[in-house]
This record gives structure tokens, C-alpha cells and sequence, in this order.
């Protein structure tokens, strides 16, 4: 993995070899456009390693996507697209990256928020997409969701902010 540079190489794609063997490939991830970006080439990782890399991949995404969180959507209602925490449903760390990655090729705004990070959240050890997008008003965060086809329970609007506390910056269609 390279975690510095324009492109981000991330363990992160699994490919069925035969009689259930598999392959463990990298991926180059070009974060600012799609998550399809690379080509994967196998490198021969076990199991135990794709974890740290897909830990390692969701650090760095994180590390890129917080300047410009605090920069230019702190305070503003956002989608939240996903969030997830290692050991919870069933997630670790991989699971975790593909879904931000899977987010990230249609939404290419989506950024990495570390709930941990952030005063508004009340569990601070949890994975966050959010639509990268800001809106005035929870409203218009909301219309997003509906109009991009999401559900009730797939997407909500979320004030992200170290100047308030959890409590109102959660809003659900």
C-alpha cells in the first residue's frame, strides 16, 4: 500500500480462485474520482493482513477527507450515507472501506468522518460516510436522500460539528 501521493493502493478486492481458493489483490484507489480507478494485480496477502491494510486504507481516507470536513462542511447538514463500526454486523475494517469506496464511485463528494472526531456524535468509534455535500437546513439535506432514492433508514441528515453536542443533529425522513 502507498499512503502518500495522489493515488491510494488499498487491499480491498478478493477475487474466487478455483476449488475456494482466493486471491487477495490491491487496488489502486484514485480518491478524487472513482473507486474503479485501479487495476488490481495479486500481491499474496493472509487474511489477518488485509485487515491492517483495509485499517490502514480507512486512516489515511480519514486523514485526507478531515481538512476539508472541517473546512468546508463543518456546521452544515449533510447526508450520512453509512456508518459502521468494527465488530458490530458483523464489520471489520474491509467490509467497512468497501462500503465507503462502493459509496464514494457514485458520490465522488462522499467523504470519511471518524465519529470520534467530531463533538456532535455521542459513540465515538464509529466509521461515517457522509454525502460531502452541505446544506443550510436539515430539510434540504433530507430532499437530497429522497431525491437520490434512498430509504427511511439509508440515508439521514447529520450536523457535523465540534461546537455542539449530539443532541438535534440527527434528523431522519
Amino acid at each position: 500500500m502507498r499512503l502518500s501521493g495522489a493515488p491510494l493502493i488499498v487491499e480491498c478486492e478478493r477475487g474466487e480462485g478455483t476449488g475456494g481458493d482466493r486471491k487477495t489483490r490491491l487496488a489502486e484507489v484514485d480518491l478524487s474520482g472513482s473507486a474503479e480507478a485501479g487495476v488490481a494485480r495479486y500481491n499474496g496477502l493472509a487474511a489477518d493482513e488485509v485487515v491492517e491494510t483495509a485499517c490502514a486504507a480507512l486512516e489515511e481516507i480519514r486523514r485526507r477527507d478531515r481538512p476539508i470536513v472541517a473546512a468546508e462542511l463543518a456546521g452544515q447538514w449533510q447526508p450520512q450515507l453509512a456508518s459502521m463500526r468494527p465488530g458490530t454486523g458483523g464489520h471489520d475494517c474491509d467490509s467497512i472501506l468497501r462500503a465507503h469506496l462502493k459509496f464514494r464511485d457514485p458520490y465522488p463528494t462522499s467523504r470519511l468522518v471518524w465519529s470520534g472526531d467530531w463533538r456532535n456524535y455521542d459513540r465515538k468509534d464509529w466509521w461515517v460516510t457522509l454525502s460531502g455535500i452541505g446544506f443550510p437546513t436539515a430539510e434540504g439535506a433530507l430532499q437530497w436522500c429522497r431525491n437520490e432514492g434512498f430509504g427511511h433508514d439509508d440515508c439521514y441528515d447529520r450536523l457535523v460539528s465540534n461546537d455542539v453536542g449530539p443532541e438535534g443533529t440527527t434528523r431522519y425522513q
